[in-house]
């Protein structure tokens, strides 16, 4: 499989920021309003890509098969795509923050440092990419929040 082979185009303004929320309001017993924010994971859009047809579903359709502008498809209808024997795979991997932002002993300099891999434990002892590199030399003290 190619790195290529997953190129397509998306608009910016159809990138999910934020998972889709309702928000309810309610009257409590002493008469006042409160409003509820709720998260529903379920209702967030669902984009297909059919590797056949080379085609991308990102809406409902109509009787005629027709696309709905503006009525997007949903992440809990996913399972209308998968036949039986087929294979769902969670991917509940979770980010290492390895990205810290810093400052230079001496010049207050901001430094970036990304961790790529832990060399030794007990020491504390990483591999890392710095940003600017230049700044920073053999010996130098950096410091972070």
């Amino acid at each position: 499989m190619k790195l290529s082979q997953f190129r397509f185009k998306l608009p910016e303004e159809q990138v999910a920021l934020y998972p889709h929320s309702l928000y309810r309001e309610f009257e409590n017993e002493d008469g006042t309003k409160e409003t509820v924010r709720f998260t529903r994971r379920d209702e967030c859009r669902l984009m297909v890509l059919h590797r056949k047809s080379k085609t991308i579903d990102m809406f409902k359709r109509d009787d005629e098969g027709n696309p709905i502008e503006g009525d997007f498809l949903q992440f809990k209808n996913v399972l209308d795509y998968f036949d039986e024997g087929d294979t769902f795979i969670f991917n509940d991997t979770k980010v290492f923050p390895a990205r810290l932002y810093g400052t230079k002993e001496k010049t207050d300099a901001k430094i970036e440092v990304f961790l790529l891999r832990e060399l030794n434990q007990e020491m504390r002892l990483w591999d890392v990419l710095v940003e600017p590199a230049r700044k920073i030399r053999i010996g130098n003290k950096l410091f972070f929040d």
